[in-house]
């Protein structure tokens, strides 16, 4: 039985839609088994320039991450009702699949629960552009919820 349940959330639709089902099964969870909820958006390391070889206003990455996390505090309240109790929101820098797994290792990660979303991208596009869920299905010890796309249907 999960003690944790961590959430990965990107501000997509589908990251919507897996929250809605972690919620609903987190709060069986930590309801009657007491487990802990978890959101995480991890936000993707940002260069120090850009493809022109400019340099970035610092200002505009500042704004960017305040967003990000006025996003994501949002995402930890929405997911309180369901729960019964506010999951604790992180915001870290770097690639969603190892931040994930770095956060389920924080505790036992044979009894954390990661929740994902899944972007139905088929496996040329995993392939080309990696696949978060694909990557922490592979990787972690224990269980894993990967919430399909529900992208053309009505």
């Amino acid at each position: 039985m999960p003690e944790k349940v961590l959430l990965a959330t990107d501000g997509s639709k589908d990251a919507a839609l897996a929250a809605r089902a972690a919620g609903d099964l987190g709060a069986s969870l930590c309801g009657r088994h007491g487990a802990r909820a978890q959101v995480l958006h991890a936000y993707p390391r940002l260069p120090e320039v850009d493809a022109e070889g400019r340099g970035f206003d610092p200002r505009i990455v500042d704004d960017e991450l305040r967003t990000a996390e006025k996003a994501l505090l949002q995402r930890s309240r929405e997911l309180e009702s369901r729960l019964g109790s506010r999951p604790k929101a992180r915001l870290v820098e770097g690639d969603a699949a190892a931040s994930l797994l770095e956060a389920a290792e924080e505790d036992a990660p044979e009894r954390t629960l990661l929740v994902v979303g899944s972007r139905e991208l088929g496996a040329i596009g995993r392939m080309r552009l990696g696949s978060v869920s694909t990557k922490v299905e592979h990787a972690t010890e224990g269980p894993v919820l990967v919430h399909p796309s529900l992208r053309g249907e009505t």
